[in-house]
């Protein structure tokens, strides 16, 4: 069957804003509009477009119900159907029509409205909407944590600072009580580790944090780190072996934040070592300009599902939170710094066999 449109019908069928098609009961495509050309990224009519199926291909899934439908009920409206254009890319559209008349035929004409952006959009706006949720349930699992964490050594201070008061200064034995005196001490230098985290976190976030990127010997700040934190690998007789020689290093960073992050690595390997554990350091040049510090722990290991998880912020991926003192803030303040300094941290891990944190870095001269 052929079909010859009136002029005035032509007209507004060319110049309707919307791809239109007429369609025989056989189901085969008499006539369409330049904009389904445009719709479908033709620039000539496609020789291979005769019947509806041609459109509305099976291997998308699409099914034709609709067609037998409409005969019987004159009428559809926002079917929706996905079509391929000419370079295979799958459009969502929403498919309605009516019946029409013409040289004494009933026939369909069939209007197409593009929804792919608008899928696109709601898709967005879905993902969004879940990783705020999923944000939110991680910050209120964090506040719930961290309340704890605070509150532990606020309790530890009042309890010791309370038996220090009752006594009068005549009872008061500094070497019998010295013991007393350190775990207030201890207790106040962690809740004081605990509020920086939290102003550290905050200032990232907020972008308000700044650092004065100097030339520094990495050498000897990593060796500084390690000599702060002597006293806990002794504690859990955790051996610790440097290998690297004493070459100095110069890097463009903050020396103080450049610190912070040696410090949070090493930290989180001797919480999660076990004692009479073994920790190695490695520092070594992995390009002609990149330096390379690694910290290999034989802890417990992390899960390979769980690394992805590992820098966000309000994540704490031990199964007991109460074994292990921090606020799970540390390796995201190392990796905000990181990206700060033009450097990148990374970890590698299996369970059961340990740790590999690794921490990368432009040299800006060697001597």
């Amino acid at each position: 069957m052929s079909i010859q449109l009136k002029k005035e019908i032509k007209l507004f069928f060319e110049a309707n804003p919307s791809p239109l098609i007429i369609v025989s009961q056989d189901s085969k495509i008499l006539d369409f509009n330049h904009q389904l050309l445009i719709l479908l990224q033709y620039e000539i009519p496609p020789t291979a477009l005769n019947q509806l199926s041609d459109l509305f291909s099976v291997e998308l899934e699409n099914d034709l119900w609709w067609f037998d439908y409409f005969w019987e009920s004159g009428v559809f409206r926002d079917i929706e159907a996905k079509i391929y254009n000419q370079k295979q890319d799958i459009v969502e559209v929403l498919v309605s029509g009516s019946k029409i008349n013409l040289d004494n035929h009933q026939l369909l004409l069939i209007s197409l409205q593009d929804v792919s952006q608008l899928r696109r959009n709601q898709l967005a706006l879905y993902e969004a909407r879940l990783a705020a949720e999923h944000a939110n349930q991680g910050k209120t699992q964090f506040l719930s944590y961290i309340t704890h964490e605070l509150k532990t050594p606020l309790n530890s201070i009042m309890g010791f600072s309370q038996l220090l008061l009752r006594r009068s200064s005549a009872q008061v034995d500094f070497e019998k009580d010295q013991d007393k005196i350190q775990k207030i001490y201890t207790s106040g230098n962690h809740l004081l580790s605990l509020i920086n985290d939290l102003l550290d976190i905050s200032k990232l976030e907020l972008g308000e944090f700044d650092i004065a990127l100097l030339p520094v010997n990495l050498t000897a700040v990593l060796k500084e780190s390690i000599a702060s934190l002597q006293s806990l690998f002794s504690q859990k007789n955790i051996t610790l072996t440097e290998h690297f020689n004493a070459e100095n290093m110069l890097v463009l960073s903050d020396n103080m934040r450049l610190k912070q992050i040696f410090l949070n690595i090493l930290s989180n390997a001797i919480k999660y070592t076990a004692e009479n554990g073994q920790v190695d350091i490695y520092l070594k040049v992995i390009e002609p300009n990149m330096l390379q510090v690694c910290i290999e722990d034989n802890g417990e290991g992390i899960a390979q599902d769980q690394l992805t998880e590992l820098f966000k912020p309000f994540k704490r991926l031990t199964s007991d939170l109460s074994a292990i003192e921090g606020t799970g803030l540390g390796l995201t303040i190392a990796r905000h710094l990181s990206k700060m300094m033009k450097a990148k941290i990374y970890a590698k891990s299996e369970l059961t066999k340990g740790s590999r944190f690794f921490f990368e870095i432009p040299i800006h001269k060697q001597y």
